[in-house]
């Protein structure tokens, strides 16, 4: 039996689009691989695009969903028969259909699976495995087919788990076990377009971070991708899979957000030169913009070093001193008020801030920000400063995973495509005289193991102390810049999320929180 999925990365809401892409593939599918008796099947996202949330819900909206389900029949063979799923009144729908019949099934509440009788196929959804590994009732389908279908987004710990997860119910039920995932971003998150086919003694299992169809042969027990197999991202080392899911989120989200144009503040420091090499990789160098603003305390190499990498990333440049604008507004604010030092330090940020977002509305450039993980953890970022900007690729990256990232970058480029200098020089805001990250927050190597400690494993204030080699005042100090910190995170821009631990909008953080967890 051929089993074929098209992976398309659908928009939300844009029907038209989306049926067009769905019918092309299965046209080009059809002309390349002997299909007759195939079963097709449509991850739901791949009709509605990713996560549309109260969308789905909308009148209109399920009538485009009924609409793109109606025009594919004209390129469905009558040998073919279609299985996919779509929301409804907040309950997913199954839908079957070939050529005597089409079957509508609603997943009730407190159901785990839907069964198909004549067709031997059960079908699920991944947020119900853990359950259906202790029903044992699932015993009964053994010969059946399982149909699993990925509605959870990527996360680099989430990925394993899966994998186990679905290795079990293989175990358990003896049956051929698929995998069907979505592709494109929704929000802060991305769905990588995981495929893939589970059998008592082989698994096969990819990535596909773009439109293409995978076709799962089951009496050959392997998946032949549309697109070559080095273009598929399988199961990789983190850093080499992240670096393609960042490209690709990147290019999607900007591309889904209407624009094609990109600008980013560069200082010369290490985060804002990972963002554009990895916006530069992603849309192309003569699509990306790099603005230089140094201030009073800006040091020399922050500016040579931001110039260097934009002449190795061959990005256009342009560059504006913040000084008499700086000098005058602190002029004339000081006339009503006396500005304390961390304002003074944000107003030049703030300053920043205005003059990338007034490039934004003019030029009609999408503007991106740059902050890590470890310092959107401890609040190191100005509000409606440099955490202006509509998209942050690396805000789930901690400061020494930013470092390794570059690293990867140079490596495969043959050069320092990202200059050394930016990778050895002490991390400074160069807000003030002297300034320089370690005066204020312990060292990043020390910190990132202590930031993941208290989200990740959510250890004892005492625990991460003793695991990560340093004080309990120094554990309650970030602890509480954490906490303190919340309300900046609210107010973000989407960080791409590829950790459990992400600390963007969908996190959840409380605001008016005393706990110092």
């Amino acid at each position: 039996m051929k089993i074929l999925v098209p992976l398309i990365n659908a928009h939300v809401g844009c029907f038209d689009n989306n049926v067009q892409e769905l019918r092309e593939t299965l046209v080009r599918a059809s002309n390349r691989h002997q299909l007759d008796d195939s079963l097709i099947v449509l991850h739901p996202y791949a009709l509605s695009g990713a996560e549309p949330h109260a969308e789905a819900e909308h009148p209109q909206f399920q009538l485009g969903i009924q609409r793109q389900l109606e025009s594919l029949e004209s390129v469905r063979r009558d040998s073919q028969r279609l299985l996919t799923m779509y929301s409804r009144e907040q309950q997913w729908i199954i839908h079957f259909r070939d050529s005597t019949q089409e079957m509508q099934c609603p997943l009730k509440n407190g159901d785990l699976y839907v069964t198909m009788e004549q067709e031997k196929l059960v079908v699920t959804t991944d947020t119900l495995l853990k359950s259906i590994l202790e029903d044992d009732n699932a015993l009964i389908y053994s010969n059946f087919i399982w149909v699993v279908f990925l509605l959870d987004a990527y996360s680099r710990e989430t990925v394993q788990r899966r994998r186990e997860l679905l290795e079990r119910l293989q175990q358990k039920v003896h049956a051929p076990v698929i995998l069907i995932g979505a592709v494109g971003v929704a929000n802060d998150r991305v769905h990588a377009g995981d495929t893939a086919l589970f059998l008592p003694n082989t698994t096969d299992y990819g990535f596909a971070l773009e439109s293409q169809y995978a076709l799962i042969d089951l009496f050959q027990e392997a998946i032949t991708w549309e697109i070559d197999r080095q273009q598929v991202y399988f199961i990789q080392p983190d850093i080499e899979k992240e670096h393609a899911i960042i490209l690709f989120a990147i290019r999607d989200f900007i591309t889904k957000s209407g624009f094609s144009r990109v600008h980013l503040g560069l200082s010369g420091g290490v985060d804002s030169s990972l963002v554009a090499a990895l916006v530069t990789q992603a849309i192309g160098a003569n699509n990306v913009v790099g603005i230089l603003m140094p201030s009073p305390y800006s040091s020399q190499h922050s500016i040579t070093d931001a110039l260097e990498l934009a002449k190795n990333l061959n990005i256009e440049t342009h560059m504006i001193s913040l000084d008499d604008i700086y000098y005058s507004l602190k002029i004339l604010l000081n006339k009503d008020f006396a500005i304390s030092n961390l304002a003074d330090e944000n107003m030049q940020a703030r300053l920043r801030g205005l003059y990338l977002m007034t490039y934004a509305n003019s030029t009609n450039s999408f503007l991106l920000t740059t902050g890590n993980k470890s310092e959107i953890a401890c609040g190191y970022g100005t509000l409606y400063g440099d955490m202006c900007g509509s998209y942050n690729p690396i805000g789930d990256l901690y400061k020494t995973e930013v470092y390794d990232l570059c690293r990867y970058i140079n490596h495969q480029a043959g050069c320092n495509m990202i200059p050394e200098h930016v990778l050895t020089k002490a991390p400074s805001a160069e807000l003030r005289m002297g300034q320089f990250d370690q005066e204020t927050l312990p060292e990043y190597t020390r910190l990132d193991r202590i930031i993941e400690l208290l989200l990740q494993n959510k250890y004892t204030h005492e625990q991460v102390a003793s695991h990560s080699e340093t004080t309990i005042e120094e554990v309650l100090h970030v602890a509480n810049l954490l906490r303190k910190s919340e309300f900046k995170r609210w107010q973000a821009p989407p960080v791409l999320k590829l950790r459990d631990t992400h600390l963007g909008s969908s996190r959840g953080g409380v605001l008016l929180s005393t706990f110092k967890g």
